[in-house]
């Protein structure tokens, strides 16, 4: 089980340079849990602001929590320049 895990990526959109980090931390439930309930839930945060769009109970390793959300976020990210008719380079993709 890993309890830390870091997605880094830095691209650029028309020349402009911009930073996504999507930090992820494997955290025990502090409540009393029903039958077969996961005792895990990642708790993840995009450029230092709490993610809430995903359940993120069952997880277990931090690195494929943050990595899944991180990827998703590029493909929309991606998927919004290209409608827009921006141009969109990744420089540097990380998994930490």
């Amino acid at each position: 089980m890993i309890e830390k895990g870091r997605y880094y990526l830095k691209y650029t959109i028309n020349k402009t340079n911009h930073e996504l980090i999507v930090d992820a931390e494997i955290r025990l439930k502090n409540r009393k849990l029903k039958r077969y309930e996961p005792l895990y839930y990642a708790y993840i945060t995009v450029n230092y602001d709490e993610y809430t769009e995903i359940d993120t109970d069952g997880y277990v390793d931090a690195g494929c929590a943050a990595e899944y959300v991180g990827l998703q976020l590029k493909q929309e990210i991606r998927l919004k320049c290209r409608h827009e008719g921006k141009s969109f380079r990744t420089k540097i993709e990380e998994l930490s």
